[in-house]
């Protein structure tokens, strides 16, 4: 279709509305074509950081771009850009979005849409609304639309003589997925643009920057390349991880991780788990993992279904206080209208049997199932033991639930190693000794908060599954919700930093 019956059929003069100092609409929209940084400027009021702008004016000469950055460096802003500039410059466009979780698209993507295009002059144009942007007058033949990436059919059908597939968060969509999207992309001048925090090391995303690297014009936006990210934020990454870990390098300089053999648990499912949005209901589990040293943390790991609540942690607390703090996390449950009852899975070990025997004698009272486990219990066929079938099943459910953005989780998640017995081939987690012993004095984060996976033990208790559990007895009761008097005050003096 030609500019000018493409502009008289469907923006007739209100497309004049967007125009500055071009002469003409066919002419403007003809440089525009060509030119997408000119068009966010002149047009949507945005002006691009270099890297940006170097990504954008790319898109008219590229069928596929791949864009890896760290965190805050605008790659969402662009993508928006990207979508409104080929909406507008394209007759019958269409734009298919997709990213792995609806979180990512409809609360960040799609606002981001609709802040650019009413900051700009195309509100008269086009329409937006949570489910669909489209041309106004041809809603169902010229639109952009956000399909999350759980199941092919949502990206199935999608057809054009100008087509464009954009992929937020690319490191997290599944091959299965990323197939539908190729084999939409048939017809000469179709695009794809994928974007993202390089955090898989396997995957459309991560081949697009080594085994299929001719065939993407490939860009990376680091945090100290961007205006938009503060000096604090790095440092804080700086000072928390160190410049040579992975967290580091995925964050602040968007590369991809070294990947250190033999941890569990990789960065990728980690982040993907902290940006997963999930519903706060379901069955209430708490975990406790008790400090046996003075450097060491107590921690409540506490969930709703697959919502995991921030951490709360302790040090140099007894174990009347500590269980009179997971009895206060009960509390504030039942104060809520929660009557089920509610199990507690506490690292038995050393001191935490005087965190049980509290409560033990507080269970009948506040309808709980305490479960006292030994992380040097037995494991089974595949696991030499109990410890490392919970973090071999917590690493399992990080593609189900939503942890807590908390520095030190992650750290102490992604460094936990492993080992694979000579005698049966069974799979060992590395002792808390053994991992303090390795990582002391390496980096920062251990001054701040240890050497041991505390934290990352207590959201591992929190997700046990009761179907292969070793524990040595349980104590149940029925919630009376009887006055219980035997609780300490909670002072704001305690000993206590809550994440």
């Amino acid at each position: 279709m030609h500019f000018s019956s493409y502009s008289k059929r469907y923006t007739g003069n209100a497309m004049q509305t967007i125009l500055t100092e071009r002469t003409g609409l066919r002419d403007a929209m003809r440089h525009y074509l060509w030119h997408p940084a000119d068009f966010a400027r002149e047009v949507l009021h945005f002006e691009p950081e270099m890297e940006q702008e170097l990504v954008l004016n790319a898109l008219p000469y590229e069928d596929a771009i791949a864009v890896k950055s760290g965190h805050g460096v605008g790659k969402s802003s662009v993508a928006a850009v990207a979508i409104l500039w080929f909406l507008v410059t394209h007759p019958y466009a269409r734009v298919p979005c997709t990213a792995p979780t609806g979180h990512q698209l409809d609360d960040t993507l799609w606002p981001e849409i609709s802040k650019w295009m009413h900051r700009g002059r195309i509100g008269t144009i086009l329409e937006w609304s949570k489910t669909r942007v489209s041309m106004k007058g041809a809603d169902e033949t010229w639109f952009a639309v956000p399909r999350t990436a759980n199941k092919p059919e949502n990206l199935q059908g999608f057809h054009a003589e100008h087509l464009m597939f954009v992929v937020d968060e690319a490191s997290g969509v599944p091959q299965n997925i990323m197939e539908v999207v190729f084999g939409a992309l048939t017809n000469e001048g179709a695009k794809l643009l994928l974007l993202g925090n390089p955090t898989q090391l396997t995957g459309t995303f991560y081949e697009a920057f080594h085994k299929d690297r001719g065939l993407y014009r490939k860009f990376t936006f680091s945090c100290l390349d961007s205006q938009r990210v503060t000096a604090a934020y790095i440092k804080r990454q700086k000072e928390k991880f160190g410049e040579g870990s992975d967290v580091y390098g995925v964050r602040v300089l968007g590369e991809f991780p070294r990947g250190e053999p033999n941890t569990l648990i990789s960065l990728g499912a980690v982040e993907h788990a902290i940006g997963r949005r999930v519903a706060q209901d379901g069955k209430h589990t708490i975990g406790v993992d008790v400090a046996r040293f003075g450097d060491d943390e107590s921690v409540i790991a506490a969930r709703t279904g697959y919502y995991t609540e921030p951490l709360q942690s302790f040090r140099n607390l007894d174990g009347f206080e500590l269980g009179s703090r997971v009895i206060k996390k009960v509390r504030e449950w039942r104060d809520d209208g929660y009557t089920d009852r509610i199990e507690v899975f506490v690292d038995e070990t050393g001191v935490g049997a005087s965190v049980i025997d509290f409560l033990n004698r507080k269970a009948s009272i506040w309808n709980l199932i305490v479960v006292p486990i030994n992380f040097g219990a037995a494991g089974d066929k595949d696991y030499w033991n109990y410890g490392t079938l919970l973090w071999a099943h917590l690493r399992d459910m990080l593609d189900l639930i939503q942890i807590p953005d908390d520095d030190d989780l992650t750290r102490q998640l992604i460094s936990r190693k492993y080992e694979i017995t000579e005698r049966d081939g069974r799979l060992k987690l590395e002792s808390k000794q053994k991992m303090k012993d390795r990582v002391t004095g390496k980096s920062s984060w251990v001054e701040a908060v240890g050497a041991s996976p505390d934290r990352a033990d207590a959201v591992a208790l929190c997700y046990t599954d009761l179907s292969n559990r070793p524990f040595s007895q349980e104590r149940t009761g029925e919630f009376t919700r009887e006055q219980d008097d035997s609780l300490p005050a909670f002072s704001d003096d305690l000993p206590a930093v809550e994440v």
